[in-house]
């Protein structure tokens, strides 16, 4: 983000804004990236090298990189123009995760016998909004809710009391979501959202934010083993729930979940409201959390 950053302020300066990054972790989705010229009505170009994990046409062993190249582009009053692409059949992350989590496994061989000839026997969850970036942006992977949902990036700084922190949210919306013709989530205003998990990871001083809540109750969870504070607020059926749990070198992981708890029913199903379904993606996810420490 910082890189496109500086290319955006060069290029108002100068016309153009090139600059390279080396000594980099995973750059997760470099279309993000992109966007961020898009939004300051530039056009932004994002090109990324890869290991090699591509075989050559009829090839045995891999020689290629996935080499992700993305392009963004504004489009007057239409919604900005985003092409995101690499040069693989299949995400390697979506190999790694599936391998690495029991959980994936299982699943997937729980669902093979409901395997039929319209689909490919993908696990539950690993849908198009699968969040493969939480593993490289914030060092951990969760178990995700099966869908509908939605994933996109967040931030907060916790009613002010922190400093700003960027992460990820899964949330679910009712079926009046106002998009343009892009599709893209950026540019979709949701009108109702009736839960929302986030999830951010943290080396930056929380006291202040941690000071805020100290008049509330506090419950102990766990997070993938790590035991985690959490502090509820809410008013009218409305509630706000942020958790801190410490792990391995000075980090803290903060989670902060919205949920309604009144008669609301969901999709149409009586009995089920969405505070019960937030409390079973809630879970899943606590309980899945690997740390990559």
């Amino acid at each position: 983000q910082a890189a496109m950053q500086l290319a955006v302020d060069k290029a108002k300066e100068v016309g153009v804004g090139v600059v390279t990054v080396h000594n980099s972790g995973h750059s997760g989705a470099i279309g993000h990236h992109a966007m961020r010229a898009a939004e300051q009505d530039m056009v932004g170009m994002v090109m990324t090298a890869a290991g090699t994990r591509i075989a050559p046409t009829f090839g045995a062993e891999s020689r290629f990189g996935t080499n992700p190249i993305a392009i963004a582009a504004p489009a007057r009053k239409e919604a900005p123009y985003l092409f995101d692409a690499a040069t693989s059949s299949v995400a390697m992350n979506k190999i790694w995760l599936a391998d690495r989590g029991g959980a994936a496994r299982k699943r997937r061989a729980e669902d093979a016998s409901q395997t039929s000839e319209e689909t490919d026997g993908e696990p539950i969850g690993m849908g198009y909004t699968h969040p493969f970036s939480l593993e490289f942006s914030i060092g951990l992977t969760v178990d995700p809710p099966d869908p509908p949902y939605v994933f996109s990036s967040s931030s907060t700084n916790i009613f002010g009391y922190s400093p700003e922190l960027e992460g990820y949210k899964f949330f679910h919306t009712r079926p009046d979501v106002r998009c343009t013709a892009s599709g893209l989530w950026e540019h979709c205003k949701p009108v109702f959202v009736d839960w929302s998990i986030e999830l951010y990871v943290t080396e930056k001083p929380l006291t202040n934010a941690k000071k805020y809540f100290s008049e509330l109750p506090e419950e102990t969870l766990y997070f993938g083993g790590k035991r985690g504070e959490c502090y509820t607020m809410g008013i009218e059926g409305e509630y706000i729930s942020t958790c801190f749990a410490s792990f391995g070198n000075g980090r803290t992981l903060v989670i902060v979940r919205e949920f309604i708890d009144s008669s609301l029913t969901y999709l149409d199903k009586e009995g089920i409201t969405p505070k019960q379904l937030s409390d079973t993606w809630f879970d899943r996810i606590r309980q899945s959390m690997l740390f990559i420490e």
